[in-house]
């Protein structure tokens, strides 16, 4: 049996979502209204891509932020 486990890519556009701000130094997305944060480094394949846009795989997006499916590995 072979394993169907899916794994999309995730995109954020920081400058699509102005409620969410990203720290690259602990590499967490932070809702700026509540301060509530979420740690990227823990998703498979979590990467910068450009200034504004970041990117994991994961089988749901990230809760914080406006994430955006791009494709399957």
């Amino acid at each position: 049996m072979s394993d169907n486990h899916f794994e999309p890519r995730w995109r954020l556009d920081l400058d699509d979502d102005g409620t969410v701000a990203y720290d690259r130094a602990t590499q967490t997305v932070t809702k700026i209204k509540t301060g509530e944060s979420c740690y990227l480094g823990d998703y498979p394949a979590f990467a910068v891509e450009e200034p504004r846009y970041l990117r994991v795989r994961s089988s749901h997006a990230p809760p914080i932020g406006k994430w955006y499916v791009t494709g399957e590995d």
